[in-house]
């Protein structure tokens, strides 16, 4: 089972454009935590934090709400994305390809980018396996975090004095 999960915080209308853009059948559970103020939830399960926890403590709340109800796939999403194809399948296959548990977006902001308008994506290094290829980034940027179970039951969640 595929879970995602939005995280957001008082940017209702960045939230809105994002939740929109994911379609029904790319996931099998879809929650929002809102870790602000109250946002309209059109789709999917809504957690309330009651404000102020902090990202670790979100996505952790996230997190295990997916994995209570039985997601094999994790994904989080802060709420400045917008989707225009599902790429929750292609982490998916890249993670049975690779057999990698774990990876993050790396093209979102100027991190990893050349120049700072934030252009062509540089990645250190790609690892070819064939059918996948694999890019290598500078920088962690968690604006989009692919977690399988397995690797969440093994590692655990987030640190949750984690905070940006």
């Amino acid at each position: 089972m595929i879970g995602v999960a939005i995280i957001t915080c008082n940017r209702e209308d960045m939230y809105r454009v994002c939740i929109d853009s994911i379609h029904d059948d790319w996931y099998d559970e879809l929650v929002t935590v809102n870790d602000g103020e109250a946002v309209q939830c059109t789709k999917g399960e809504y957690i309330e934090t009651g404000g102020g926890v902090g990202v670790g403590m979100a996505k952790n709340t996230a997190m295990q709400h997916l994995l209570d109800k039985g997601c094999d796939y994790i994904i989080l999403v802060e709420d400045d994305m917008r989707f225009k194809k599902d790429i929750f399948k292609a982490y998916i296959r890249a993670s049975k390809i690779t057999g990698i548990q774990h990876f993050m977006f790396g093209y979102h902001g100027p991190a990893n980018k050349a120049g700072i308008s934030g252009g062509k994506p540089i990645p250190r290094k790609v690892i070819d396996y064939g059918d996948q290829k694999i890019a290598l980034n500078r920088h962690c940027v968690g604006a989009i975090t692919f977690y399988t179970r397995k690797s969440l039951e093994e590692v655990g969640l987030h640190d949750e004095k984690y905070t940006n």
